[in-house]
C-alpha cells in the first residue's frame, strides 16, 4: 500500500482516485483541508509521496517545514506557474532533493508515469524552465480554446477567445520570444 499526501485541488483528487480506480492501485490518498490537518496526517502516517501545489502560500510553507526534516521525502510539486519549485532551482533540486515536477493542467498519464517510475526516472522539466518554446505544447492545454502547432510555431485561438492571445503574447514577450500578432492567431518568430 502506497500513502499519498496530497495538497491541491478536488480535482487533482478526482484524478487521482480515477487513477486507482482504472489501474486498481493499491494507494491511499489523504487530501486533508488545511494544513495543521496536513501536519496531523503527515506526523501519524508512513507518507510515500507529498504531492503538493507549491503555489499556495501555506501549501508552500508545509512543504519548507517537510523537506528541512526530511530532505528525502518523495515529493511531486505541481503549479501553474513555468518556475522550479525549489528557490536554488533546478540543478539545486536535483542533487539536494527527491522530487518531480508537473505543470499544471495536470495530464492523469504524465502524473500517473511520474509516480510509477519516480525513483528510475529524470525530473520531466529539468532545465526546461529557460525554454518556453518547448513548454508551449503542455502551457497551451491550459487555454480550452486555442491550438499550438509546433511545426510551423502558430497559436490560433477561437474567434470568441481572442483575449488568450493577448496572454500568451505577454508571456512570449516576457520570455523575449519574438512573435507576431495576425489576425486570431500568434505566429512565433
Amino acid at each position: 500500500m502506497m500513502n499519498i499526501l496530497l495538497l491541491d485541488t478536488e480535482e487533482t483528487k478526482e484524478q487521482l482516485e480515477l487513477l486507482i480506480n482504472i489501474f486498481k492501485m493499491d494507494w491511499v490518498v489523504f487530501s486533508p483541508r488545511h494544513i495543521k490537518e496536513a501536519d496531523a496526517v503527515y506526523s501519524s502516517n508512513k507518507i510515500d509521496f507529498l504531492i503538493v501545489n507549491f503555489i499556495i502560500e501555506e501549501n508552500k510553507i508545509f512543504l519548507d517545514q517537510v523537506i528541512k526534516e526530511n530532505p528525502k521525502q518523495k515529493t511531486i510539486t505541481i503549479g501553474d506557474v513555468l518556475a522550479c519549485s525549489n528557490q536554488y532551482g533546478c540543478k539545486s533540486c536535483i542533487e539536494n532533493l527527491n522530487r518531480k515536477r508537473i505543470i499544471q493542467p495536470i495530464d492523469m498519464r504524465e502524473l500517473y508515469d511520474t509516480i510509477n517510475n519516480f525513483d528510475n526516472s529524470k525530473c520531466k522539466y529539468y532545465l526546461n524552465f529557460d525554454n518556453v518554446i518547448a513548454l508551449l505544447p503542455k502551457i497551451i492545454k491550459r487555454y480550452n480554446f486555442c491550438t499550438y502547432d509546433s511545426e510551423n510555431r502558430i497559436i490560433q485561438c477561437n474567434d470568441s477567445h481572442l483575449y488568450y492571445l493577448f496572454e500568451l503574447s505577454e508571456l512570449l514577450a516576457k520570455n523575449n520570444i519574438g512573435y507576431e500578432l495576425v489576425e486570431n492567431q500568434i505566429v512565433i518568430k
